[in-house]
């Protein structure tokens, strides 16, 4: 799953809007837009950001489960 399609889903999962979500990390919608869409890429200060608003680690945020699963499995010894 794309970084852009993540941060929908987590949108969509708090009820947010494009708007309200810009409006926190203090961007245009449309650029907040670009982000989702795969045609912009985040900034590292809007992380820490939008893990807050999303009530999620970074790690939620930003790897996939299959990065999780790998990272499980190689941190333990497996």
């Amino acid at each position: 799953m794309k970084f852009g399609h993540c941060l929908r889903k987590h949108r969509d999962k708090m009820g947010y809007s494009q708007e309200f979500v810009a409006e926190q990390l203090g961007m245009s919608q449309s650029n907040y837009h670009k982000l989702e869409s795969g045609k912009s890429e985040i900034r590292t200060r809007y992380l820490v950001k939008l893990a807050v608003l999303y009530k999620i680690s970074l790690d939620d945020l930003l790897l996939t489960v299959e990065q999780k699963e790998f990272l499980n499995k190689h941190l333990a010894g497996g």
